[in-house]
């Protein structure tokens, strides 16, 4: 009896997976990272990258403060094939009928991405550029700005108590700026950096960058709305 039931789970289990499509994981070699910025209290979105009809049940969905283990950056990073033509889909999580984007991109093996979701709900703007992530041979760390603020048309920063666009000037929304490398030495525990908006003159909003990241890299979103809520803030992520 012993015999005959584990032959019996042999087959069944032969039949399930006879049943089941094979997905090649293998050629799951470039990854991109989705921030979800959009500038509404508790926006949602769900992602497709499958290429077939989204099942919302089961999709990923991403708030724009989810933590991501470390931080609360609404970032979340997806593995995707390279050397085939993969579809992009993204939804608002409370309107399943239409994609608010769509695209169709080919990646490369180690190609890293990033997704930039930003805007209000009706008004919403996406960017997606690919990522060069700079290496570092010595005590450093390198830090680039991203200005997802919709209604500030240009952002500038610099560290506290030195002049106002030291670090970065005149952002643009969507823009980014390039990495910029700062000393990661054990004297070197904490920058302070202020958010300026141009128009005003204003600190609007202002981030504490401690636990450095040495050798490595972190991006800090600054999103949110000007004299709105959620009010402006700052979002760090680690490019490792």
């Amino acid at each position: 009896m012993k015999f005959i039931s584990i032959f019996s789970l042999l087959i069944c289990t032969a039949i399930i997976s006879c049943n089941k499509v094979k997905i090649d994981t293998d050629t799951y070699t470039s990854s991109i990272n989705v921030i979800n910025a959009i500038s509404s209290n508790q926006a949602a979105i769900n992602i497709n990258f499958t290429g077939k009809d989204i099942i919302f049940s089961e999709a990923r969905n991403l708030t724009n403060d989810y933590f991501d283990g470390r931080y609360a950056s609404g970032m979340m990073p997806f593995a995707v094939p390279s050397g085939q033509p993969v579809d992009l889909a993204l939804f608002v999580q409370n309107d399943t009928v239409k994609p608010f984007f769509t695209d169709q991109r080919m990646f490369n093996v180690s190609d890293i991405y990033s997704l930039y979701v930003s805007g209000v709900i009706g008004d919403l703007k996406v960017l997606l550029t690919q990522d060069t992530i700079p290496k570092h041979t010595d005590s450093t760390t390198g830090i680039r700005f991203v200005n997802l603020v919709p209604n500030a048309t240009t952002l500038s920063v610099n560290i506290a108590g030195n002049v106002i666009g030291s670090e970065v000037t005149s952002l643009p929304y969507q823009g980014i700026s390039a990495f910029k490398n700062y000393p990661a030495k054990s004297e070197n525990q904490f920058y302070f950096f202020e958010i300026t908006d141009d128009v005003t003159g204003n600190v609007i909003s202002s981030f504490f960058y401690d636990n450095i990241a040495r050798f490595r890299n972190v991006t800090l979103i600054v999103k949110g709305q000007v004299d709105g809520d959620p009010s402006v803030q700052v979002a760090r992520i680690d490019n490792y």
